[in-house]
């Protein structure tokens, strides 16, 4: 899934910053019963 990032604002001494916070994809991982994922195997 992706996201987008949020619209954020500001005051500064400068007057209002406006910008976003970084857009981000999720995943969404389904396993069936019985499988595991091993996330400390390349340690």
């Amino acid at each position: 899934m992706k996201y987008d990032g949020k619209l954020r604002s500001r005051y500064t001494k400068s007057g209002v910053v406006t910008g976003s916070t970084p857009s981000y994809k999720k995943a969404i991982v389904t396993l069936k019963k019985g499988e595991t994922i091993d996330l400390f195997s390349n340690i």
